[in-house]
């Protein structure tokens, strides 16, 4: 967690660690494609502990959707975007001599 930096991208599941990737000015995606915001990445959270709450209480609860090819496209397309922009900003700091 020590080495994320701002123009850092990072793929999990884990909301806790999204949220802190997000807290450090990262970028944070998840499988689906879903890139996280400070208010989405609230939302998660506030929901995983709802579940976790339910959970203890004895209600069964399934686990995450399953990707389908859509989610990998999404997923494909958000991380060619940061990409892109990585590839730009890595060419707009050389200089030619």
């Amino acid at each position: 967690m020590a080495k994320v930096k701002q123009e850092t991208h990072n793929v999990k599941l884990h909301v806790q660690f999204a949220a802190e990737v997000i807290e450090k000015g990262a970028i944070a995606l998840n499988p689906h494609g879903e890139r996280y915001s400070e208010a989405t990445i609230r939302e998660r959270l506030n929901m995983r502990d709802f579940m976790d709450t339910m959970r203890a209480s004895g209600i069964q609860t399934g686990g995450p959707a399953l990707l389908n090819q859509r989610d990998r496209q999404r997923f494909a397309n958000e991380l060619d975007k940061w990409l892109l922009k990585q590839r730009s900003i890595l060419k707009g700091s050389v200089t030619i001599q």
